[in-house]
């Protein structure tokens, strides 16, 4: 079974773009673009890894952030958050299943996160937060 890794992005031409890199290395993709069709989709079927733009419509990737949190079962999901403004995370708290893309973030920088996550490569399951920059990436508890 192919992995699934949800998308919700506003942007749908970046969306589309991530998707199609993914597609490239095998992996299943969901895109959707607001914060109550993300939820939908989770409990539709739990991603293996979500791709989640924090600026999200209805709902906001905070809330769904936040939702994902409060339940056991979704509590475990990978999370690629992507956003300018990582400070706002602190509303929420980080549990250290939370990888930060800051923006700008290409498509190429999303799949090699997803693939890494897939593989069980993230040296660290501790309350440590990975923030990627493009061509760097700085860990910080």
């Amino acid at each position: 079974m192919k992995p699934h890794v949800l998308i919700a992005e506003t942007d749908s031409l970046h969306a589309a773009a991530c998707r199609a890199f993914l597609a490239v290395e095998g992996v299943e993709c969901e895109v959707v673009s607001t914060g109550l069709d993300c939820l939908a989709a989770i409990r539709n079927q739990c991603p293996d890894v979500l791709l989640l733009d924090l600026d999200l419509l209805w709902g906001s990737g905070l809330g769904v952030l936040a939702i994902l949190r409060q339940e056991e079962k979704l509590a475990e999901v990978p999370v690629l958050v992507m956003t300018d403004r990582p400070g706002q995370l602190v509303e929420v708290g980080l549990t250290g299943r939370e990888i930060i893309l800051l923006r700008p973030v290409t498509p190429l920088t999303v799949t090699l996160a997803v693939v890494e996550i897939l593989h069980n490569c993230l040296a660290s399951q501790d309350d440590t937060c990975l923030v990627v920059e493009e061509e760097k990436a700085v860990a910080w508890s």
